[in-house]
């Protein structure tokens, strides 16, 4: 028996597909690791070969299928929208004649730029010397954060994008819990907070803000810096 799993893009759709080649079987079960449990695993969706699946998971999240050519069994539970507890060791086991054969792997999570809503927030124009604030924000995995990156107008030493940190930057961790965002604890939204002057000497210069998690970029804004 084989397990495939597919990519598994948080906010997206996923699946994993056991095959089995047998002659018959009598039930095939799929697992989800789960600390909870006794055995260390907790069932998702059993297969028989005379009924539907029967589903162990909320069906507005899941689906499952099967469908059997000569002697090839195939059964696919789907992810309709991937979310931080799909991040997991998954396991299938069969009872065949005389059997019991299993299959397992690992689904790994990760973040599509277009769903990080990675953007940069500067208020324009700018009047010298006076106090402003701006701010980078997007979501990101925990233990990431999004950063301010900088190209200086006038420096030749600043031809592309580098990370800064400016010294006046507070980061502010935003929980995602009830936002249409909201799929677990393993992303949230980073803030990256700047309250500070530009001078004239910064008039031109851009600043766009940078994921941690998958070093996607926002669109650059340029500082209009007046008298």
């Amino acid at each position: 028996m084989t397990m495939v799993i597919s990519t598994f893009p948080a906010y997206g759709t996923a699946q994993i597909t056991c095959t089995l080649i047998a002659g018959s079987y009598q039930i095939l079960a799929m697992f989800r690791a789960d600390v909870t449990s006794s055995t260390g695993f907790s069932p998702l969706v059993a297969f028989t070969p005379t009924a539907p699946p029967n589903l162990s998971v909320d069906g507005a999240l899941y689906a499952a299928n099967q469908s059997t050519v000569g002697f090839t069994h195939s059964f696919t539970l789907q992810f309709k929208r991937v979310s931080c507890v799909d991040e997991s060791t998954y396991r299938c086991r069969a009872l065949v004649p005389n059997a019991v054969l299993s299959a397992e792997g690992v689904a790994k999570i990760f973040l599509r730029r277009e769903d990080q809503e990675t953007r940069v927030i500067v208020p324009s124009p700018i009047s010298a010397n006076q106090v402003v604030t701006i701010f980078c924000t997007s979501i990101e995995f925990r233990n990431f954060t999004v950063v301010w990156q900088l190209r200086r107008a006038l420096d030749p030493n600043f031809a592309n994008f580098v990370s800064i940190a400016f010294p006046e930057q507070n980061l502010f961790a935003e929980d995602l819990a009830g936002s249409t965002k909201d799929i677990g604890p393993c992303v949230y939204r980073s803030n990256n907070v700047v309250v500070r002057t530009f001078n004239l000497q910064s008039n031109g210069d851009e600043l766009r803000c940078l994921s941690g998690s998958t070093g996607g970029v926002s669109d650059s804004t340029q500082l209009v810096v007046v008298p």
